[in-house]
């Protein structure tokens, strides 16, 4: 939170769903509720194709 706020940055994302999640003007409270939170960070988010997602795929591959 303290690296976050207050500065803007890129948040890169296989899930395309989240990069309208910002423009649908109807959601259910649950997701209004994230909408509010995240409205305190200022981010754009890119959507990048899940293959190419390498750092994810590390991330959850690596071994412990």
């Amino acid at each position: 939170d303290k690296y976050l706020r207050g500065h803007e940055f890129i948040l890169e994302t296989d899930h395309e769903p989240l990069i309208h999640f910002a423009n649908k003007e109807q959601l259910n409270k649950r997701c209004e509720r994230w909408r509010l939170k995240l409205a305190e960070y200022r981010f754009k988010v890119k959507h990048i194709q899940g293959k190419k997602n390498h750092m994810a795929d590390y991330l959850s591959r690596s071994p412990v």
